[in-house]
């Protein structure tokens, strides 16, 4: 299981996956509702692909992370995770979402 992951991360088409994850996550963004927030006492909807999809990206982004890390290890090792700026970034994108 651990070389499955190892080998996963740098497949190129795991990439290619990720870019996409983050496009679509962007497009929903944009196509949200806010309205809700005006309203006194506002609740987010919790139903419609707009949140599954939501959810379920941010639950792929989370695997990506813990992929990542148990492949390069956190802070120790020669490539570890924290070595290059963009995972810093995502670590940081994972941990507010």
């Amino acid at each position: 299981m651990f070389k499955i992951i190892v080998n996963l991360n740098f497949y190129r088409f795991f990439d290619y996956f990720l870019t996409l994850c983050i496009v679509v996550n962007a497009l929903i963004m944009c196509f949200n509702d806010y309205r809700w927030r005006a309203e006194v006492g506002g609740v987010p909807k919790s139903s419609g692909i707009k949140y599954w999809a939501s959810y379920t990206i941010t639950i792929i982004f989370i695997l990506e992370f813990v992929f990542k890390v148990a492949a390069q290890g956190f802070i120790l090792g020669p490539n570890a995770y924290f070595d290059d700026s963009w995972n810093k970034l995502d670590f940081v994108v994972v941990v507010t979402g």
